[in-house]
């Protein structure tokens, strides 16, 4: 079933009803059971509570009464069926002692569906109860002390949904709740004294959508003491960065002009002109430092943290000589629009803390950072443009700006059905890279890349925020286009016209393993050409009684394949997937229709 914030599928459909059924008083809420109003819902008429009990039953008795009552000449009335009174029912445990848990918040919601329906608690033996359920499906998430919010089983945002009706298994349920993670430490300086207002970073790595994959999670800031906390983290695979800037550090006020010409690292033309503060042992710079200590990405060490962990890193600062970096020919009239230097770690771009300036003859000036390796883009009114370059600055260092590659600016609309699509959001993936960018379209549906600083490559292009709608056509001036990617060759504009469609496939059936449903399986649809069409995936977790549903599918031809604990595995390799493919379930999708289908899994 899809998770919550992955998609809006329709569940079934409660069966319709007719005729009177009899009028019962109404159940009330204990610790661990709920009573649920029918879906379809009544009218009610709001009475005092004395004045409804002997009305109800006066009005029961001649209403419903026997047909002896009657006249002859009176139609007989038939029989009217009693409502359908369904159930969910289990027990909470801890996912890494098995053990009840008492105490938990259950959610329950219509499959699809994000509202709440209602929420009870399971009981001191981790026992919980939904009554008065119609025939549908259903998701559930539960919450406590020591386990953050998470859906039954759930994998990436995916739950597995429960099947309530006729002959359906839904009052066993073990809902296995993983307790919380955490990961705490301390940043301390060379010296071992604290450094307070550092920025903490937190980056997730490990496989998720079928990628592998290093992005930033979270951040945090350092306490007075050096302290910092990332608690309710759920197990997986995690790094830690550090950014700070020494209390104590000072940067020269002049410019460069008279110690950087002649290049990197290039020494004064005239020694005895350098400025005093040039040398000064207070212009440090702290550089970003990985756990366990170290400035080179490749020696960070992974924190694997299993359900319930509570993990100690600390780090440790070192100051080292601030390098300065000069840039001519980049500003018009003295004017500069924007500049960034940033650092990457796996797919994150990571902001890099500098003080700008100018220089004494005009030029610009960035001042205060570490050495090392940065992405340089800079945004210019004059005939530079927006141009972006990676630049080792080992030292003091003179860019000329003209003598940079210009970057490609991305333009483009959004429209829905001829008409603009506004607020919705634009997407481009760099297939090599994993970086990811993302602009918002105006109310006239037009978006601009223009302070991305983007360089040649095959970028994936996907578009969110549309109700009830996909991206179905790419045309691009300034690109090739590649099935839902463009090609960027060089430097120049580029010009993209995105259409949305809604007239949109659905597509279910059930998990079959050994002949039989199975609940918690990845179901996944592959297009054609996966590499060029990652946008027109879709994918859920089989329900309880091992159906799923696949929605929002555009038009052409797939294949669905089933993955038993597929979670882990990179199945957006090609290479990965094609074994999985050969046994999967082909299907031709149609505009707007809808399709059954059952696939095996393996």
């Amino acid at each position: 079933m899809l998770g919550l914030n992955v998609g809006a599928r329709v569940p079934a459909r409660a069966p319709a009803e007719s005729g009177c059924r009899n009028i019962t008083p109404a159940r009330t809420r204990t610790q661990n059971s709920v009573a649920l109003p029918h879906a379809r819902g009544r009218a009610r008429l709001h009475l005092p509570r004395l004045f409804l009990i002997p009305l109800v039953l006066a009005f029961g008795a001649a209403f419903c009464g026997q047909a002896a009552a009657q006249t002859p000449n009176q139609a007989k009335k038939p029989a009217r069926a009693a409502r359908p009174d369904f159930q969910i029912s289990g027990i909470t445990v801890n996912a890494l002692t098995g053990e009840p848990v008492p105490h938990a918040e259950i959610s329950l919601g219509f499959s699809e569906k994000p509202a709440v329906l209602h929420s009870t608690f399971s009981e001191a033996g981790g026992h919980f109860s939904f009554h008065g359920l119609s025939s549908a499906k259903y998701w559930l998430s539960a919450r406590g002390r020591g386990f953050t919010a998470q859906g039954l089983d759930e994998h990436e945002g995916f739950f597995t949904g429960i099947a309530v009706g006729p002959g359906k298994d839904s009052q066993n349920i073990i809902f296995r709740l993983r307790p919380d993670s955490s990961i705490i430490g301390m940043i301390s300086d060379n010296e071992n004294e604290p450094v307070a207002g550092a920025q903490v970073m937190l980056f997730h790595g490990g496989v998720e959508g079928g990628r592998s994959n290093t992005y930033l999670l979270q951040q945090t800031a350092s306490d007075d003491q050096g302290h910092y906390r990332f608690p309710h983290l759920p197990s997986g695979t995690y790094f830690i960065a550090v950014s700070a800037r020494p209390w104590y550090a000072q940067t020269p006020e002049q410019g460069m002009s008279a110690y950087v010409k002649g290049g990197i690292g290039a020494p004064a033309e005239d020694p005895s002109t350098t400025p005093p503060a040039a040398v000064s042992t207070l212009d440090v710079a702290y550089p970003l430092t990985f756990y366990p200590g170290v400035t080179d990405a490749a020696g960070a060490s992974a924190i694997d943290l299993q359900p319930g962990d509570q993990t100690s890193a600390d780090v440790s600062l070192t100051a080292v000589p601030a390098v300065h970096l000069r840039i001519s020919g980049a500003s018009h009239e003295g004017q500069l629009n924007g500049v960034s230097l940033m650092q990457t770690f796996g797919s994150a771009v990571l902001p890099v803390a500098a003080q700008t300036g100018q220089a004494p003859d005009g030029e610009f000036e960035l001042s205060g950072m570490p050495p090392g390796e940065y992405v340089l883009t800079m945004n210019s009114g004059g005939k530079a443009g927006t141009w972006a370059r990676t630049v080792d600055v080992a030292g003091d260092t003179e860019l000329d700006a003209s003598e940079s590659p210009v970057a490609t600016r991305v333009t483009g609309t959004v429209r829905l059905n001829g008409h603009p699509a506004g607020d919705a959001n634009v997407r481009l993936r760099n297939h090599a890279s994993g970086r990811t960018l993302d602009e918002r379209t105006s109310e006239k549906g037009d978006f601009d890349f223009d302070q991305s600083g983007l360089g040649p490559g095959l970028y994936e292009v996907s578009v969110f925020n549309v109700a009830d709608a996909a991206l179905s056509g790419i045309a691009a001036t300034g690109a090739a286009v590649q099935g839902h990617s463009v090609q960027i060759s060089g430097p120049g504009a580029v010009h993209l016209n995105l259409t949305m469609s809604q007239n949109l496939a659905r597509i279910e059936g059930v998990a079959l393993r050994d002949g039989k449903p199975a609940a918690g399986m990845m179901v996944v649809l592959v297009p054609q050409k996966l590499e060029d069409n990652v946008p027109l995936v879709r994918r859920d977790q089989s329900d309880s009684d091992g159906t799923f549903a696949l929605v929002s599918v555009l038009p052409g031809k797939y294949t669905v394949v089933a993955i038993a604990n597929g979670w882990s595995l990179q199945w957006m390799n090609p290479a990965v997937l094609q074994p999985y493919l050969k046994a999967g379930t082909p299907v031709e999708v149609g505009s707007g229709r809808k399709y059954a289908v059952n696939v095996k899994v393996q």
